[in-house]
This record gives C-alpha cells, structure tokens and sequence, in this order.
C-alpha cells in the first residue's frame, strides 16, 4: 500500500475524511481497505480465540499463543493509528511492520504447534545460529522499511556501488541505504553458512524441504533488491520486495521453532 503513495489516502483515523464510506478513488481505496482488512481480521481472531478457549485441549495447546496474538494485534492497529497521526514517518511505519512480523509469528507458531515434531536430533549450535539468523533477517526488514519509508531506495543509483564507491560517506539517507546493503550482504552470506552447516546434520525430509525453501527466497529476495534499484523502484517490484522479505522471516520462524521441538544429540 505505502508502495503506491496510499500510506496517507486518509488523513484521519478511525474514519477517513470523517465518514464511515469515503468516496473511493484507487489511493483510498487501498488505505480504507487496508483497515478493513485488518478490522475482518480481528474478528477472525477474536472468533479463533473463542473456539480455543472453549475446549480444554486447544487452551492448553493454543491458549496463551492466542492470547499474545490478540493483543499483538491490537498494538498493531494502535501502530497504524500512530503512522496516521504521525504523517507515516519512517519510525512509527517500521515499528508497525515490526510489530505486524511478531503477529504472524504468532499465527504461524500455531499452526506448527497442531503437527506432531519430528522425530530427530540437532546440535546446541545449529538453533542458536538459527536463532541468530532470525533476529538478523528481523533487523534488516526494519532497516529496510525506514529506508522505503524515508524515501532513501534510489539515493545509491547505481549498484553494487554507491556512486562509483563501496564505501561512500555513511551520513543521511546515504548511510541508510548503505547499511541496509551491508545487512543484506551480511544476512545472504550468514544463509549459506547456516545452510552449510545444516547439511552437515542428519536432518529429515521435512528440514531439508525447509533449507531448500530458506535458500530459494534469499536468492529471490537477493535478485528483488538489485531489481528496485536497477529498474528503480517499480510498484510491482517494491511490493514483491516486502512480500519476500516477510516470507523470509517467517521462514527463519518456521525453522526456529521446529528445531526447538527437537533432541538434542
């Protein structure tokens, strides 16, 4: 949405323009369905909580998991208010990403918690790396939101380099858009040594499946990038940037929490 300049189609919050039913050109269009979403959304939520708390299993499996999930949504929609009332400025727009990662986070711990684990074992290191990896790929989506958000995406024409240089002065939007390349650098390479390091144990099918998907969405991501800058900026490829990256980390979500499930060897 913010890819297409929608982030402000609605200069007020909870209504837009003040009413309940604004007249709906394309921009407004996608900002008020946007908080519809997100209002169909709670609903959904709010129904799962009832369901889970309703029998004895699921609020001993699920409970607290769709208790922290309720409430990270409605930080996320106090988020999105705050990004309304602040003129969307980069903090307050890359808090509600954040906090919009943590909620699906949540979702798909869930979901994971409804399969039996997996019969197997893993080294000490391998979660801690896994663990590590996360926080980086969280790190860098912020990064790279702040960047979107303060308007820094094409500050670097020119890529891999910034102006001729690798290591241009690292001030303003220059220094932004930097160290998001820098992390992004940092996040691919820490990938393949995660996945080489994973190869090296006796995983199932079910992981190898995962490092394969790990693996594919880096590349992709890694391609996306170059892309926004090389053909800078187009809507569709802005949008399958963040798209990928949230893919990514809910990957790195899904491989966390399933070797946390598993023996130590």
């Amino acid at each position: 949405m913010r890819a297409f300049g929608a982030g402000m189609a609605c200069p007020d919050w909870p209504l837009c323009y003040g009413q309940v039913l604004p007249p709906l050109d394309f921009l407004i269009f996608l900002e008020w369905g946007h908080r519809k979403l997100a209002a169909l959304i709670g609903l959904l939520l709010l129904a799962f909580l009832v369901l889970v708390f309703k029998s004895r299993d699921a609020r001993k499996q699920l409970g607290t998991l769709a208790i922290v999930s309720f409430f990270l949504l409605l930080l996320q929609v106090f988020m999105g208010a705050l990004t309304v009332f602040h003129y969307n400025i980069p903090y307050s727009v890359s808090l509600h990403f954040g906090v919009g990662l943590f909620f699906l986070s949540t979702l798909v711990i869930m979901y994971r918690k409804l399969s039996p684990a997996v019969e197997a074992t893993r080294s000490r290191g391998i979660l801690l790396l896994s663990f590590f990896g996360l926080a980086l790929c969280f790190v860098q989506i912020l990064l790279g939101s702040y960047v979107a958000s303060s308007h820094a995406g094409l500050v670097c024409p020119d890529f891999p380099a910034c102006f001729g240089s690798f290591f241009p002065p690292l001030e303003g939007k220059i220094g932004l858009q930097m160290f998001h390349r820098y992390l992004a650098y940092a996040l691919t390479l820490f990938v393949a040594c995660f996945l080489l390091k994973a190869s090296r144990e006796r995983f199932p099918l079910k992981f190898r499946k995962l490092f394969l998907l790990l693996a594919s969405i880096t590349i992709i991501q890694v391609f996306l990038g170059i892309g926004n800058v090389v053909f800078e900026l187009p809507y569709v490829l802005r949008v399958a940037h963040n798209g990928v990256a949230t893919l990514l980390f809910l990957t790195f979500v899904t491989i966390t929490y399933e070797l946390s499930r598993l023996r130590l060897s």
